[in-house]
């Protein structure tokens, strides 16, 4: 699958010295872009602004959303140190720190554990991403931090790439978009199904890094490493993340090639993820995020693109859909817990009042896309009403109940109650909208 690349990629400066990936004519094969790619990108300085840190959930009564601004060499083997990061992948909510206190999650392989800073690490206040960390012109939609999975929420930025008649992919290049630390490789196996053919299963890389004793971003769904990370990666993939990173210490420069990517199958997305222990997000029940193993990692997500130039930003922004055809927010967040409001996340069980650990238990969640669509979804069902549908309300504002219809064929529907800032009844049903909830209604719990 990975057998050849379209354009031998290398790192360009622009007239407006932007550093960027450029194409030149020959198609070699991944290896010989291993062995011949040279890193030539050019540093550019941002203007960095202050990270904020989240005090309190929104209310249904906010009138406003408070606007919070945020603001090259090879890659060289470090002596052995302490992981700088260790929670291993698994699920947790982010915060936006591009225009609002708004809530998404993110989702990472493996149990959580504390957050741990290298003794070594450096501290920058003032950090930026100064490279695009791929080809652009190879991108065809960034879903923006809010995104769904199931009846999850998750902070990663979805990356949707060009395909061809046949939905075939070219890889496109992943580059380090900071000076920063490589700390962990993940290979793990995962099962694949084409539109046309059988499934099949395909290794996959989750790449970790921390660029400050605050700031680390991570990618996942890479399909091809370049050296020295092919190298230092565990030879065998794995069937379970948890427990199957390599901790490694690999200083990187900005615009360094990481490896290359056709993200999954048949979807071709790839993710990119930020983290910041200067952003503490806000949550309608923050005991249960400090109490649940996976989502105490949830803690500290922020928006990748708030730390770029204005220029550069604009271009991510620029790519910002839900679906291809979708008109696409210029926010780079999404749904918040908003207390007293749908808006948010649900969970099936309540929260123990002398719970040291409780295992994450998703229930429903309701949050509007980047195109304006209400997205609700439970455990074994989903619901999208336009804003033009006749039963849409925004869920920040559902303070009371409202059925949602579902705009698709076959057509279902999702009867919600607010019952109280810590309780909602949810019945869900195919055919049209009842007037009134019904009888055999779940409770979910924040």
């Amino acid at each position: 699958m990975l057998a050849a690349i379209a354009a031998t990629l290398v790192v360009a400066c622009t007239s407006d010295d932007v550093p960027r990936p450029a194409v030149t004519e020959d198609a070699p094969t991944v290896q010989t872009l291993i062995a011949t790619l040279e890193s030539t990108a050019v540093s550019q300085s941002p203007v960095a602004q202050p990270i904020p840190t989240t005090t309190a959930v929104p209310t249904a009564s906010d009138s406003t959303v408070t606007s919070v601004p945020v603001p090259t060499t090879a890659p060289t083997l470090l002596p052995s140190d302490p992981p700088f990061l260790t929670p291993p992948p698994t699920i947790a909510f982010v915060q936006s720190v591009a225009t609002s206190t708004r809530i998404a999650q993110i989702e990472v392989p493996g149990s959580p554990e504390p957050f741990v800073s290298s003794p070594s690490c450096v501290e920058r206040p003032d950090f930026t991403f100064t490279h695009f960390y791929t080809d652009m012109e190879q991108l065809k939609m960034i879903n923006p931090t809010i995104v769904t999975s199931g009846n999850w929420l998750k902070n990663r930025q979805y990356h949707t790439m060009y395909t061809d008649a046949n939905n075939i992919a070219e890889p496109t290049p992943v580059y380090a978009p900071a000076d920063a630390v490589a700390t962990e490789i993940t290979h793990y196996l995962a099962r694949m199904q084409p539109w046309v053919g059988d499934p099949y299963i395909a290794s996959q890389f989750d790449v970790r890094f921390q660029a400050s004793c605050d700031v680390r971003f991570w990618f996942d769904h890479v399909s091809t490493l370049a050296e020295p990370f092919a190298s230092l990666a565990a030879e065998e993939g794995s069937n379970d993340t948890r427990g199957s990173a390599v901790h490694i210490s690999v200083e990187i420069k900005a615009g360094d090639l990481i490896g290359w990517t056709t993200g999954t199958d048949p979807a071709h997305t790839w993710d990119f993820t930020v983290t910041d222990q200067r952003v503490t997000v806000a949550f309608a029940n923050q005991e249960r995020y400090d109490k649940t193993g996976e989502l105490s990692s949830l803690l500290h997500a922020s928006c990748p693109y708030d730390y770029y130039n204005e220029e550069m930003r604009a271009e991510f922004i620029a790519k910002f859909a839900w679906w291809e055809g979708s008109t696409g927010s210029t926010a780079c967040g999404g749904t918040t817990d908003v207390l007293g409001a749908l808006a948010g996340a649900w969970f099936q069980t309540p929260l123990a009042a002398d719970a040291f650990f409780m295992p994450p238990d998703w229930g429903v969640v309701a949050k509007i896309a980047a195109d304006g669509v209400v997205y609700m979804a439970g455990p074994d069902w989903d619901v999208r009403t336009r804003p033009r549908d006749p039963t849409f309300v925004d869920p920040e504002v559902m303070t009371t109940e409202n059925c949602y219809q579902h705009f698709w064929n076959p057509t279902s529907w999702v009867y919600v109650k607010l019952l109280s800032d810590m309780e909602l009844a949810v019945a869900h049903g195919e055919g049209q909208c009842p007037s009134a909830m019904p009888s055999d209604s779940t409770l979910y719990y924040r």
